[in-house]
């Protein structure tokens, strides 16, 4: 949630030509950096597109040397360069189109999804049994 407050922020710093709005940006990037997900053992990064192309680097050189690889790794991983590859570009297009606004969407859908996981986390949403 602290993401999506300072998304917010640099949009409105951006848009009334403060240039504070840019390393306001970078600290929002800078949090979702230092974020990652795994499943089932597989580290899933969610601002790394050279650790995803690295991961498959390292499935590929697993596969030829004869280990075994559980096939839904490189799909997922290859849909996470693909989604970054789509996003960048849709981003870009945004940007273009829309100025620094284009920031706002992602405020909304991070905050939505911290409150959403604080609330799972906090018991407030019930938990799958």
């Amino acid at each position: 949630m602290t993401e999506a407050v300072a998304l917010a922020t640099a949009t409105v710093l951006l848009r009334a030509g403060v240039s504070a709005g840019v390393p306001v940006a970078a600290f929002a990037c800078g949090i979702q950096n230092g974020m990652a997900s795994s499943y089932y053992g597989l580290i899933i990064r969610t601002t790394h597109v050279t650790g995803i192309v690295t991961d498959l680097g390292v499935i590929l050189g697993q596969r030829i040397r004869g280990h075994p690889v559980e096939g839904w790794k490189p799909l997922l991983l290859a849909g996470l360069l693909i989604g970054f590859l789509l996003g960048g570009i849709a981003g870009q297009l945004m940007l273009t189109a829309f100025g620094p606004v284009s920031l706002g969407p992602a405020a909304v859908v991070t905050m939505a999804g911290g409150a959403g996981y604080f609330m799972w986390r906090t018991n407030v949403l019930p938990r799958p049994e």
